[in-house]
């Protein structure tokens, strides 16, 4: 970009000086450490100090990579791509650059096979897409650098690429096509363009702060051995893995080793839960605490006397009941469907906590604290139908989304009743709204049909529970698997990786293509009746 004026070019690289501020101040910190930090590297990377610089320099050229891509998608918004194809574009490139890093021979551990072309683009699909499934186990395959760039691809694809633009763009004074602003201000629910920066800002920090405060418990409460470096890294991968939803783990056994550690569980569980109520329904809730006084979410408040009374929007409304029922429901189903399988000998309160954690995880993570290739087939089917509503909408969680399922939910009980709208909390929901809920669901059962066919297809050999349960886990970035992933062919998990990407993208490309629509028509047709049912 040419601009007129230097401070015009300064303003519109200050995410750039940003970086390079950074990078320079951790470079002057590591050459003039104080003497206690010095002590503390030593201890912790003995005869490896001269390592923190080549990280720095590693990290430092990552970012601007990245700052370069997210310019370039600012350029094609900017030139009137759709936003909705610069998603399924990114995503793909991520994709792409992760399974080039993969393909490293620094990120697999000494002694372990390279990974085939195959299995890197499974992978980095998989963590791209907040998945889960994986072919190969990720801690004691993967080396510290292959470990760091899944956790990176999971970061990443957990925000979403779109975010990362929009937020770049309005802190560097470009202005995108109007168009695409309103389609990122309708998808993060800002209540005007002039808070789209504000609100984006507020998702990127409030992911970062529970991602911390997440690491820091799992860090104190987790013994995991190692140094303290060592405990740090697991800790961190695995608080971005929960509040992503992605379900990896370095862990060969998921959760299942620390099941006995009520801290770790209700930690994950927590991380599992905020990441799937989403960037919509926590500043809201934050509002709601501080009785509307935040300038998250301005704009929905009204005085009476001298309080300021806050209302929650239907969206959260909707989000937190479905949610609490879907909770409800997962834990009862669970503990009555596996009271004579894998839930046998444990104590109430050890099935409570097991129930609720699958409950939990199967909706959006994939964790699991209990062998999942030995559930029983209906508990099985009970949790695919947990998988199919997923987490919330504008999260990291996939499914169709809790409040595509309230908006069907509503809509059935306009057909019964007789209504002429569909109604929830005194409000109407918009007539797109509702086409949009449908088309999610159509396009979520289709893909899942023929993603079904497919891998029986190329597999036939695997049970039909497991083709079934695999196939939903993949299409709605769950990860959990009856242990059928790593004996997936070439075939299989291409199949894998095109249901990860259209339960990643399919619902939020359908929802920016919806607001992002301009064509509307003028016209009515005649009625004519037809006969359904």
């Amino acid at each position: 970009m040419l601009a007129s004026k230097p401070g015009e070019a300064v303003r519109y690289r200050r995410a750039e000086w940003l970086l390079l501020s950074t990078g320079l101040l951790a470079l002057v910190f590591l050459v003039f450490m104080p003497q206690a930090f010095q002590r503390i590297v030593a201890e912790e990377l003995p005869g490896q100090v001269g390592q923190l610089g080549v990280w720095l320099v590693r990290v430092f050229l990552f970012g601007c990579v990245l700052l370069q891509l997210l310019r370039a998608g600012e350029w094609l918004l900017s030139h009137g791509l759709r936003a909705e194809i610069l998603l399924a574009g990114s995503f793909l490139g991520i994709i792409a650059a992760g399974a080039l890093l993969l393909l490293l021979p620094n990120a697999m551990a000494d002694g372990v096979r390279p990974l085939s072309l195959a299995d890197a683009v499974f992978t980095a699909t998989s963590a791209t897409c907040v998945t889960g499934l994986s072919v190969r186990d990720l801690g004691s395959e993967f080396s510290p650098l292959g470990q760091v760039i899944v956790m990176g691809l999971i970061q990443i694809g957990g925000l979403g690429i779109a975010t990362f633009v929009a937020l770049l763009s309005s802190f560097s004074k470009k202005t995108l096509p109007v168009s695409q602003m309103v389609a990122f201000r309708q998808l993060v629910n800002a209540p005007a363009l002039g808070d789209l920066r504000r609100r984006i800002l507020g998702i990127v920090s409030i992911t970062l702060a529970v991602e911390a405060v997440g690491a820091v418990l799992l860090f104190v409460l987790v013994e995991t051995g190692g140094t303290r470096l060592e405990r740090l890294e697991w800790a961190v991968f695995h608080s971005i893995s929960a509040f992503c939803n992605a379900g990896f783990s370095l862990q060969s056994d998921s959760m299942e080793s620390l099941s006995g550690n009520p801290g770790a569980v209700w930690t994950i569980m927590v991380l599992v839960v905020l990441g799937g109520l989403g960037f919509l329904v926590i500043p809201e809730l934050l509002a709601l605490i501080w009785r509307g006084r935040t300038k998250l979410l301005p704009g929905r408040s009204a005085r009476r006397g001298m309080f300021r009374v806050f209302r929650l929007s239907n969206q959260s409304r909707l989000s937190l009941i479905m949610t609490g029922v879907l909770l409800g429901c997962g834990l009862a189903g669970f503990w009555v469907f596996e009271a004579g399988g894998v839930l046998r000998g444990l104590g109430p309160g050890e099935a409570f906590t097991a129930s609720l954690f699958q409950s939990v995880s199967s909706r959006t993570a994939g964790f699991n604290t209990l062998p999942v290739g030995e559930f029983q087939n209906a508990t099985l089917i009970f949790l695919a139908f947990l998988m199919v509503v997923g987490g919330c909408p504008v999260t990291t969680a996939g499914g169709t989304k809790t409040v595509t399922f309230a908006v069907l939910l509503l809509g059935l009980r306009a057909l019964v009743t007789g209504a002429k709208r569909i109604e929830a909390f005194g409000r109407s929901v918009p007539a797109r709204v509702v086409f949009s809920a449908l088309n999610v669901f159509l396009l979520y059962m289709a893909s899942a049909i023929f993603g079904m066919m497919a891998l029986a297809w190329f597999h036939p050999e695997f049970a039909m529970r497991d083709v079934f349960f695999e196939c939903f886990s993949a299409l709605s970035t769950v990860g959990l698997s009856t242990g059928v992933t790593p004996q997936v062919g070439t075939g299989g998990k291409i199949v894998l990786c095109v249901l990860m990407f259209v339960g990643r993208i399919g619902p939020i490309a359908m929802v920016l293509s919806v607001f992002q629509s301009t064509r509307a028509a003028n016209y009515e047709f005649p009625e004519e009746e037809v006969v359904v049912g």
